[in-house]
């Protein structure tokens, strides 16, 4: 860090006019920044030390210019040493490169070789680089000959004029040596990426989209470069980000920093990528062809460029979307087109028409107690059972949905035939002058994720009663051959058994209590629940099914067989949330959110709470498994692994 800003300092004396426009003061600054972090942090990765010795090489070769500059042009004499800097200048920017780029492509990212084959490829880059430092340090002549410009009839000190004839054989020897080495390499970095899972993976993910944006910019700049030379500032400017990229990249793979959004950043590249070079392509043709339309008219080109832009906006977000869908689909398996508006809730104004009668069917004293996007619930008294009731009522903008109908039906005829304690009980169903509707059991308490919001998190000896009565009731759901596909905390009610209790009680701790003897945690919202080999149109392909927080991989991939181990992935989820007080996966953006369930390895519990056994956090991180063969078999399984 000292060499840089030393460096700086000296290029502002030499060239002041060129300061704040040079490249390599940036790409100094990057890798050695990065080179530091590294080797402080990830002290037994050698990729680190490797990569920190090649960035000292450059920042090094990057002073010693600009002090051979000062000492030997700018100021002749001014400072001692100006002919060893400037020989140290070409030695060690002769080195840093394939020391950084050989070694670090063979061993990145764990600091080891692919295996022992590959040892014959090392010991050819210890050569190979051995040979080039000695080559580049011996080279008689001027230092111009090498570098262009740089402090012209300064001869190199250490060269040696008898082999003149001999080192230029040597270094084309050498050059080929070192092409080899790095070609190797990267082979055996591709065949380290065919073989590479899980962080390993990412690691190198996050090389690869570095190199392949330096390549696509190198393939798009130089021509135009070379087309237009008066851009070669603007050109050298925007290749400053490009080249830091790679230093950036490395770095946050190897100190493992938020390895899991280069999935997200490729997604997006590639969709905005392809539809840039799209759109710019259909602009150019538009112009020129609406130009033509308008060649005779006054203001003609202008015209041409309003109609082009104005067409270019109309279509840009609609492809998009489509161009969003192909990548989720094509690329990532995500089938679930997550881009879909859900249609709004309805606003809560006024009284119902069924809440204005009062009266519903054979119910009256209609009390208005919940409202969702789907559905109203109203409570009441059952006419022949004398017992409080809950009559949910499928909402009017969605009764004419045939979907809608479908799921809210379904989901009466599945749950009527249930009989389980910790499942909600329905007495009745049907439909009534074009209003469909459930009579269920009423509950008295709130759900469960009500009590989590005041309650923050709750400990394993409190959470406990709750995760085995639904375990008890999942299980029996699937014994009866239904996956319930949307677990989650407001799908879990806390129906209190003695007027007073669920009511927010704290301990001297303040954290919340739930005795076993004074709730009972019942299993609602059925109505995107899976018969055992059934297919309806609520289960499409490309359906919003589930809670995008909870959804299990097999979900989203809108796998056929979605089974009850997709209810134990949203458990897992769930009983996560309960111990620590925040969901596994958090993300803004929903898409980042779904790849996030698809391959980032769920945190372990402990780093946010320690009085969690290892017993514990191990069972919630397999009920989380990726692969529905690595979670339990059954949800009361993983109930009993909790304790």
């Amino acid at each position: 860090m000292a060499l840089v800003a030393l460096r700086l300092l000296l290029q502002y004396v030499n060239d002041p006019a060129s300061f704040l426009g040079n490249v390599f003061k940036v790409l100094s600054l990057a890798f050695a920044t990065v080179g530091a972090l590294i080797a402080s942090r990830r002290p037994e990765n050698p990729v680190g030390w490797i990569f920190g010795a090649g960035a000292l090489l450059l920042a090094l070769s990057d002073f010693a210019e600009q002090y051979a500059v000062y000492a030997l042009v700018t100021w002749p004499g001014a400072l001692p040493g100006g002919v060893m800097m400037a020989w140290i200048r070409l030695w060690a920017s002769t080195l840093s490169f394939p020391l950084m780029f050989t070694f670090t492509l063979l061993l990145f990212p764990n600091g080891r070789l692919l295996s022992r084959r590959w040892r014959p490829v090392m010991w050819l880059a210890v050569g190979a680089t051995g040979l080039v430092a000695i080559t580049a340090a011996l080279q008689p002549g001027p230092f111009s000959e090498r570098v262009p410009g740089f402090v012209p009839s300064i001869n190199n000190p250490f060269g040696i004029e008898g082999a003149a004839g001999v080192l230029p054989w040597v270094e084309d020897i050498v050059g080929l040596l070192i092409l080899t080495a790095e070609g190797a390499s990267a082979i055996s970095l591709i065949l380290r990426f065919r073989r590479a899972r899980g962080e390993e993976r990412q690691q190198l993910k996050w090389v690869a989209y570095a190199a392949t944006l330096f390549i696509l910019f190198y393939i798009v700049a130089v021509p135009f470069q070379r087309l237009a030379s008066q851009y070669r500032d603007a050109v050298e400017s925007a290749s400053v980000p490009v080249l830091a990229a790679l230093p950036i990249a490395v770095g946050i793979a190897i100190l493992k920093y938020r390895l899991y959004d280069i999935d997200l950043l490729i997604n997006r590249s590639l969709v905005y990528g392809t539809l840039t070079a799209l759109l710019l392509a259909l602009f150019g043709v538009s112009l020129i062809a609406i130009s033509q339309v308008f060649q005779n008219f006054a203001g003609g080109p202008l015209v041409a460029v309003a109609v082009s832009a104005g067409a270019f906006g109309i279509i840009f977000q609609p492809a998009r979307r489509r161009l969003q869908r192909f990548v989720d689909q094509r690329f990532y398996d995500i089938q679930i087109d997550y881009q879909k508006t859900p249609s709004p809730a309805p606003a809560l104004t006024g009284m119902t028409s069924v809440l204005a009668q009062t009266r519903f069917g054979a119910y009256t004293g209609l009390e208005l107690i919940g409202r969702g996007g789907m559905a109203e619930v109203y409570k009441s008294t059952h006419p022949t059972l004398g017992k409080p009731v809950a009559i949910k009522i499928l909402s009017a903008h969605l009764a004419a949905d045939p979907d809608f109908r479908k799921r809210f039906d379904r989901e009466a005829q599945v749950v009527a035939k249930l009989q389980h304690p910790n499942i909600v009980r329905v007495f009745d169903f049907g439909e009534e002058g074009g209003t469909h509707y459930m009579v269920m059991e009423y509950l008295s308490g709130k759900d469960l994720g009500a009590y989590l919001r005041e309650a923050e998190r709750l400990s394993l000896t409190q959470a406990l009663p709750i995760i085995r009565q639904i375990a008890a009731a999942l299980d029996y759901a699937h014994a009866q051959g239904l996956v319930h596909r949307d677990i989650k905390p407001s799908n879990v009610m806390l129906d209190a058994k003695d007027e007073g209790t669920l009511r927010g009680m704290k301990d001297e701790s303040s954290s919340f209590l739930i005795h076993n003897s004074s709730f009972r945690a019942v299993l609602t919202d059925f109505g995107i629940a899976k018969i055992r080999g059934g297919h309806t149109a609520v289960t499409r392909t490309g359906g919003m099914l589930g809670t995008f927080d909870y959804i299990a991989p097999e979900q989203i991939q809108a796998s056929a067989n979605v089974d009850r181990r997709a209810d134990v992935y949203a458990f897992g989820v769930l009983v996560y949330e309960m111990l620590t007080g925040e969901l596994p996966f958090k993300q803004n953006n929903v898409g980042a959110l779904l790849l996030a369930h698809l391959n980032q390895p769920p945190p372990n519990p402990r780093d946010l709470t320690l009085e969690l056994s290892r017993d514990a956090a191990d069972a919630i991180r397999r009920a989380m498994a990726k692969s529905p063969d690595d979670r339990f078999a059954r949800a009361g399984e993983f109930a009993a692994a909790l304790g």
